[in-house]
């Protein structure tokens, strides 16, 4: 008999265990098995859990520090840490919907006294999903298709050379890719993110 049966057994002045699941039949309250009980409490349990990992960001601000917070709407808050060799954070935005959360990683640039954006991150459903495109400095990004996909561009730090856009869902699957500087046909994403 597991824990919560026992404990089901030890409450219920009218047992009836003839070989099937225990069941506890109180006036006023329907049956309940003690196997139903625990499987309705490791729903309720999984909800919770999924509830507070998969928090909306309520806002995101750059500390005088340099590091990035994350607001979500249970109360929580989130520093990331950045990633290896990563010295810094800009461009932090929220979607339209509030559902998610975005940022470009900054890292040392050996030909530049600054450093340089090479991933955009994405908070989404209680996980961070790193961008890179074709590894070239990112220096426009913006939520797009109903805050669903996220749209940038890339090109090298000096020179305007090997432009290139993407377009990916949040979880990651390329979905468009534009190369060159946008002509009159650019597809809309990529005329909108010039435009900002």
């Amino acid at each position: 008999m597991s824990f919560i049966e026992h404990s089901i057994s030890d409450r219920c002045p009218q047992r009836h265990h003839a070989g099937g699941p225990l069941r506890c039949h109180r006036p006023g309250i329907f049956p309940v098995s003690g196997r139903w009980l625990a499987r309705l409490l490791a729903l309720a349990l999984a909800w919770s859990a999924a509830g507070t990992l998969s928090a909306a960001p309520a806002s995101i601000t750059l500390e005088p520090s340099g590091r990035l917070q994350l607001q979500l709407s249970n109360g929580q808050t989130l520093r990331p840490a950045p990633a290896a060799d990563q010295v810094g954070f800009a461009q932090p935005a929220l979607s339209r919907d509030g559902r998610s959360a975005g940022w470009l990683a900054l890292y040392p640039n050996c030909c530049t006294s600054y450093p340089i954006a090479l991933a955009l991150v994405i908070y989404h459903d209680g996980r961070m999903q790193p961008f890179r495109g074709n590894e070239l400095a990112i220096t426009r990004w913006r939520f797009e298709r109903g805050d669903r996909a996220v749209a940038f561009m890339q090109e090298t730090v000096h020179g305007h050379l090997g432009v290139h856009f993407e377009l990916r869902s949040l979880a990651g699957d390329l979905l468009e890719v534009y190369e060159g500087d946008p002509q009159a046909d650019a597809p809309a994403w990529v005329r909108r993110l010039v435009a900002e």
